[in-house]
């Protein structure tokens, strides 16, 4: 998703919830009190973490599977084709953006990027320890709130 899909999803999420407490137009609730009020949080931070989640599972199963050789195949592919235009919006550039904006802000944080194919098998052995795989999501999930602007309570 790109970051304008993000935000679309964001404000239908609120206008649900707006509607759920019977909070509409004229009446007025701001973004932050709207989620502290129904114990919630964007719809997008809660896409990221299962994103995640779902990518560690991959990455611990089977490699044989069809989910983790579309990935092998991605990368075997992105070196050779390079496509006119926007650059294009997959799951693996959103990983990527995802690990790039964590490292820049967690020194210690232990992935570095998602771009080739022995990136893709360094972060499978990573996955591997679901303890540590937990803290790579919630170090992921830190900086992913930080960088919303509404304050989360």
């Amino acid at each position: 998703m790109t970051k304008k899909d993000e935000e679309n999803m964001d404000a239908f999420h609120r206008n649900q919830l707006r509607r759920t407490i019977g909070k509409t137009w004229p009446h007025r609730i701001s973004n932050k009190n709207l989620y502290k009020r129904c114990r919630e949080k964007p719809i997008s931070l809660f896409i990221t973490s299962s994103r995640w989640k779902l990518f560690g599972h991959i990455l611990r199963g089977d490699p044989r599977a069809p989910a983790f050789r579309a990935m092998l195949f991605y990368f075997e592919r992105s070196d050779k084709k390079n496509f006119r235009g926007r650059p294009r919006c997959t799951i693996a550039t959103t990983l990527d953006n995802d690990i790039k904006k964590t490292a820049a802000k967690i020194d210690t944080f232990p992935l570095t990027q998602l771009k080739s194919i022995e990136d893709l098998l360094f972060i499978s052995t990573i996955a591997q320890d679901r303890v540590r795989w937990r803290r790579i999501i919630k170090d992921i999930m830190v900086v992913a709130k930080a960088n919303k602007p509404i304050v989360f309570i």
